[in-house]
């Protein structure tokens, strides 16, 4: 977060997907950056109190996934591509991805939609690696896939909400960065490490 309160930008794009209540990380953002918000989460009606009312935040109750479509429950899902659309944008700075276990086919699909370059500079998502969601061969597979497109982890830490449960660990919180960012689009961290 530093370099971007260091580097101030006159765009800014952060996109966040699963929101909850759980806002420090956006409100942090907002008062430390000039980043402009786009928040969706359809599991909830408003974003936490660090992201009430203030100009640069835009919430939208969908969820993220792999078409477009109206559930048996009513709420909407959105592909990555037509939320960029809607909102006129062809690159984010900062994609972060909290979808409990669907990080893996709505990944499957952004990949399937974007090719070779993926339209954003850094992800932040946590992985839920438990066999309800995805066996591990297949987790390895999406992964490399993953990687195949230039984008590779730079830190994690492990969830350990489900240890003092008694369970395993099995959600871990990921940066990522890609590595086919364009200087066109100012990637801090190319800038500064690479």
């Amino acid at each position: 977060m530093s370099l971007y309160e260091e580097k101030p930008r006159s765009k800014c794009v952060l996109y966040s997907f699963g929101v909850n209540h759980e806002t420090r990380f956006e409100g942090d953002m907002l008062d430390r950056t000039d980043c402009e918000i786009f928040a969706y989460d359809a599991s909830v009606a408003e974003m936490g109190p660090e992201c009430q009312n203030r100009p640069k935040v835009h919430f939208k109750r969908y969820f993220i996934g792999k078409e477009d479509k109206i559930d048996s429950h009513g709420n909407q899902w959105k592909t990555l591509r037509s939320i960029m659309k809607e909102n006129g944008h062809d690159w984010i700075d900062i994609l972060k991805v909290d979808i409990e276990g669907s990080e893996f086919p709505t990944f499957d699909a952004i990949m399937d939609n974007f090719g070779e370059v993926l339209p954003f500079s850094q992800l932040q998502m946590e992985l839920h690696v438990r066999d309800d969601f995805v066996k591990f061969p297949e987790f390895l597979g999406w992964w490399e896939r993953l990687e195949s497109r230039g984008v590779y982890p730079w830190w994690t830490e492990i969830n350990l909400n489900p240890i003092y449960s008694g369970q395993r660990a099995w959600a871990s919180e990921y940066c990522f960065i890609n590595t086919r960012d364009s200087p066109d689009n100012h990637n801090l961290l190319i800038q500064n490490y690479v």
